[in-house]
C-alpha cells in the first residue's frame, strides 16, 4: 500500500485494502497489529499530505486500533521480562503512532487503556511504570498523587529488582520527572541508600540501562544531585566562565553601585 501510494496507482489501494482487512481479522497476534500500526499511520499521513487514498488507510487503522485495546491488558499480563521489553517497545511505538494520527476518539481510548494498564497487578512492572509515566505526562495524574503511587510501589515490593523495572519504566529515557520533582529524587535516592550491597549490585545493571538512556545535561545534574543535594545543586548550574565578558560586567555594576 505505502508503494503504491507512492507510485500514484490508486487503481491497486482498494483491492489491497481489502486484503489487508482479511490478515488483521484472522490475526490473534495483538503485537503483530501493533507493529503495523506505526507504519499504516505513515502512509496514511503521506497519502492525506497527497490528499489521495486516505479513506482505505483511514478504514484500516480505525478497524485495528480498537483491536489492539481490546487485546492488550491480556498480552501485558503474566509474562517474563523479556517479553515486556518487547510488549514495551511496541506500546511505545504506537503511542507515538496515535498521536501522530491525532483521532480525538481514539487518543481517549489509549488513555483509558493507560489507566487500565496501570491498575492490572499481572501486568508486567516495567509496563506499568510506563503507563503511569504516560498518565502523568498528559496530566492524568496529579504531582502529589504521583508522589504517593512511586511510594507506595517502593513498599509493596518484595524484591529491589521489582521497583527497579517500574522505575525503568517510569523514567523512560527521560531524566526531566526526577531534576524537577526533588521529592521524586529524594524518594528515588532513600531508596538506593537502604539497599544492601548485594542487593545494589543486583540492580545496578537495570539502573545503568534506565540512566544511560538520559541526555548528557540530564545526567550531569543529577551527578550535582546525588553530590550536593536538590538545595545545593541548584547552585552549580554554569562552571564555563568569561573573565573578560565578566570583568565588563562587574565593571558595570560597580559603577551602577558607585563602589
Amino acid at each position: 500500500m505505502d508503494q503504491s501510494s507512492k507510485a500514484d496507482i490508486p487503481d491497486v489501494i482498494p483491492e489491497l485494502t481489502q486484503k489487508m482487512q482479511e490478515l488483521a481479522a484472522l490475526t490473534n497476534d495483538i503485537l503483530t497489529l501493533m507493529e503495523a500500526l506505526p507504519a499504516l499511520v505513515q502512509v496514511y499521513q503521506y497519502g492525506n499530505q497527497r490528499k489521495s487514498d486516505t479513506p482505505f488507510f483511514k478504514d484500516i487503522i480505525e478497524e485495528i486500533v480498537p483491536r489492539i485495546f481490546i487485546g492488550l491488558p491480556a498480552v501485558c499480563s503474566g509474562i517474563e521480562e523479556e517479553l515486556a521489553r518487547e510488549v514495551y517497545a511496541a506500546m511505545m511505538r504506537s503511542h507515538h503512532a496515535l498521536h501522530l494520527f491525532n483521532q480525538r476518539e481514539l487518543l481517549d481510548s489509549w488513555l483509558r487503556v493507560l489507566k487500565t494498564l496501570s491498575h492490572t497487578k499481572s501486568a508486567h512492572l516495567l509496563i506499568q511504570g510506563w503507563c503511569w509515566r504516560m498518565l502523568f505526562d498528559k496530566q492524568q495524574v496529579e504531582t502529589e498523587r504521583m508522589e504517593t503511587i512511586m511510594q507506595g510501589y517502593l513498599t509493596t515490593s518484595r524484591e529491589p529488582m521489582d521497583f527497579a523495572q517500574w522505575l525503568d519504566g517510569f523514567l523512560s529515557g527521560s531524566g526531566l520527572l526526577l531534576i524537577h520533582n526533588p521529592v521524586f529524587w529524594k524518594l528515588l535516592d532513600d531508596w538506593i541508600q537502604q539497599l544492601s550491597e548485594e542487593q545494589f549490585k543486583t540492580i545496578l545493571p537495570i539502573l545503568r540501562r534506565t540512566f544511560s538512556a538520559f541526555q548528557g545535561p540530564e545526567r550531569k545534574k543529577m551527578l550535582d544531585l546525588a553530590r550536593f543535594g536538590p538545595d545545593t545543586a541548584k547552585k552549580v548550574e554554569i562552571v564555563d566562565v568569561n573573565e573578560e565578558l565578566a570583568e565588563m560586567a562587574l565593571s558595570s555594576v560597580r559603577k551602577l553601585l558607585e563602589i
